[in-house]
């Protein structure tokens, strides 16, 4: 095995990818202060960015090492032996198994630092997403060989590289989120608890990474004269790979991921009020109930009950908490990334019904609502010595204990401007 290693090593680009590989999947890691930690699925969608930079390079140095393979000089040694795949498939091969190895050992580090030991999609569920990664970069390797057969080393590089960087948006993430996408990786930026993978999607993007990778490294060349040209089988290979791609929008679902209806947090601590959160999220608990108590304390003191919650929840992408005394909240970028929750953010959200339909429509709320709900906002924030010199988009002013409590009770059964 050693000799083998050593001997792909000398004579072919792709093994090498694994220094800038190495780098570019540690730089992702630590990008933005690791707001994955302890969410399993976000854990795997996140280090999915670092493929879009990955993937193109495969691409471009799988192109060289057919190129090579191909040129004149070296062809014969490709096209006269029974099978001319092997060699190409074993370039290919040599070119994604490591990048591959550095991305799931990442993740599997990604997973140990986050601390996840019960993830809500299930673990078969983020092995099934972490599996689709590694196809789509073997995909990537076996479209640069396709495209290195093809021209010359010189060319080769740059052009395998280009066009696997223009389909990781004409087919990936970047593009409509109507219909499927075969290099869709989520590359998720933002928590995914609520959410789980479609699992028909999955199975049908592998499946069809699987066969169109095949096909590519398939596809058979001849020399004519001085060039290089598919086979007909070869080109048969080609045709029936870029059918399966353009056919399966058009046949498998169009969403990667979808809603899980009901699914509440469940980790609470405290009482009176109790702030509960979801498991993965449980590091971001003492935090948010500092913050949730040291608020109710103030309110409490003086004479504001009415803004005192029975219950605080933390929101999903499926799930938006209401009910009598019930307020929810939206954990904010800065605590995921920073460690840091500042105290107005809190009081913003605990106020505000986002159960409300009103507040998600194209038309936004009224002036009336904007008046009421950052007059309530400035008061809360004045009797909790919060800062407030931010100032508000509209005029303001303090209210007294039963015009908060008249606004919160309107808030709750979603009248925002108080017209009943």
């Amino acid at each position: 095995m050693k000799q083998h290693v050593i001997y792909a090593f000398r004579t072919l680009l792709g093994p090498w990818l694994i220094i800038p590989a190495l780098g570019i999947e540690v730089m992702v890691f630590l990008l933005r202060g690791m707001p994955w930690r302890g969410e399993g699925m976000w854990t795997v969608e996140w280090f999915a960015v670092s493929l879009y930079i990955i993937g193109p390079l495969a691409a471009g140095a799988a192109a060289v090492d057919a190129a090579r393979l191909t040129r004149p000089g070296n062809i014969h040694l490709v096209t006269a032996v029974h099978g001319q795949w092997r060699p190409l498939g074993r370039a290919v091969l040599w070119n994604a198994a490591p990048l591959a190895a550095i991305h799931l050992a990442v993740t599997a580090v990604g997973l140990l630092a986050g601390q996840v030991d019960k993830p809500s999609v299930g673990w078969l569920a983020m092995a099934a997403g972490a599996l689709v990664q590694c196809l789509v970069i073997a995909w990537y390797a076996a479209l640069g060989s396709v495209v290195g057969r093809a021209v010359s080393p010189a060319l080769a590089g740059l052009l395998g590289a280009g066009l696997g960087f223009i389909l990781s948006y004409a087919i990936g993430d970047a593009a409509t989120g109507n219909s499927f996408q075969l290099l869709a990786l989520g590359a998720a930026t933002v928590s995914r608890i609520g959410l789980r993978y479609d699992s028909a999607y999955l199975a049908g993007q592998a499946a069809v990474l699987t066969l169109t990778s095949m096909l590519f490294v398939l596809a058979s060349i001849r020399l004519h004269g001085r060039w290089k040209a598919p086979s007909a089988s070869g080109a048969l290979a080609l045709l029936a790979a870029a059918g399966l791609i353009i056919a399966s929008p058009m046949v498998l679902p169009a969403k990667r991921t979808v809603p899980v209806a009901g699914v509440e947090p469940q980790t609470c601590r405290g009482n009176a009020p109790q702030v509960c959160v979801y498991y993965e999220h449980r590091r971001f608990a003492p935090i948010l109930d500092q913050r949730v108590r040291l608020l109710s304390d103030a309110a409490q003191a003086a004479g504001y009950d009415a803004l005192v919650p029975r219950k605080v929840v933390e929101n999903s992408r499926s799930y938006v908490g209401a009910g009598q005394g019930i307020r929810s909240i939206w954990l904010p970028t800065e605590l995921y990334e920073q460690n840091t929750l500042a105290v107005e953010e809190v009081a913003y959200q605990l106020i505000q019904p986002s159960q409300c339909d009103g507040l998600h429509q194209e038309t936004p709320p009224s002036a009336a609502y904007d008046n009421r709900f950052f007059s309530v906002l400035t008061t809360w924030l004045r009797i909790a010595h919060a800062d407030t010199s931010a100032g508000f988009p509209v005029d303001v002013q303090p209210l007294s204990p039963a015009e908060v409590m008249d606004i919160m009770a309107d808030f709750a059964r979603c009248d925002l401007d108080g017209t009943g």
